[in-house]
């Protein structure tokens, strides 16, 4: 069992604290180039967690060749946010405040999360800036003394953004959305026609659109399934 960190932002880690997310979707990095029409990537997993990715094709009988399957290895990657039964604990947008009158720091968690805080006695070591504070720098014990979540892997595989189902958007967080109609008799819910994979392309779009990755380009992603553990 091994423990690694992972960055939400304030909505995602109140949406685990409520038990709404136990999905997450992340780029596989590098993605796999673009194949022709007539390949299709492949994919298998070993004992110890490293994904293959092989391309093939299948080829009819010819007069030089017995037909069949052809392709190559292209590598292989290892996901790294873990496998089933490691721990991800959570890193996320995290505040530092320091008050002289009573030599007390406060150190914050993402807004919005039932008041996620803690106060140390004395100016801060680290970080030496106060203000608001980048995830990616959250030391392992401030989100311990947060009470941030603790997750298990329960699942990891590697899929196309645009594979997701709307149980996996819902997984997400992500929740359909449904306006009041009226019909005979009465009035009654009915859908919108907004499911919740709409939400989770719009979000999506939001998140990984600058960087390169808009979900119209399909990219390979690693489809984390967790469960708290606290």
């Amino acid at each position: 069992m091994e423990e690694r960190p992972i960055v939400f932002d304030a909505e995602s880690v109140r949406a685990i604290l409520d038990g709404s997310k136990t999905q997450t979707r992340r780029i596989v990095n590098p993605q796999p180039p673009a194949l022709a029409d007539d390949f299709e990537w492949v994919l298998s997993q070993d004992d110890e967690g490293w994904w293959q990715f092989a391309c093939e094709k299948e080829r009819p009988p010819g007069n030089d060749h017995p037909g069949g399957i052809e392709g190559h290895l292209w590598r292989t990657i290892k996901c790294p946010f873990g496998a089933p039964g490691d721990r991800l604990w959570v890193r996320s947008p995290w505040s530092v405040t320091f008050t002289e009158s009573r030599n007390e720091t406060w150190w914050s968690g993402p807004e919005g999360c039932g008041g996620l805080s803690f106060v140390t006695h004395g100016r801060p070591q680290k970080p030496k800036r106060l203000g608001k504070q980048s995830p990616r720098y959250m030391p392992r014990w401030v989100s311990s003394e947060l009470r941030l979540p603790l997750l298990e892997v329960v699942s990891v595989r590697a899929e196309r953004v645009q594979d997701i189902t709307e149980d996996g958007a819902i997984a997400e967080g992500c929740e359909p959305h449904y306006m009041r109609v009226y019909v005979a008799g009465g009035e009654a819910c009915g859908p919108d026609g907004c499911d919740a994979r709409d939400e989770f392309r719009a979000t999506w779009d939001e998140l990984n659109a600058n960087r390169g990755f808009p979900r119209e380009s399909n990219p390979w992603v690693w489809s984390v399934e967790f469960r708290r553990m606290d």
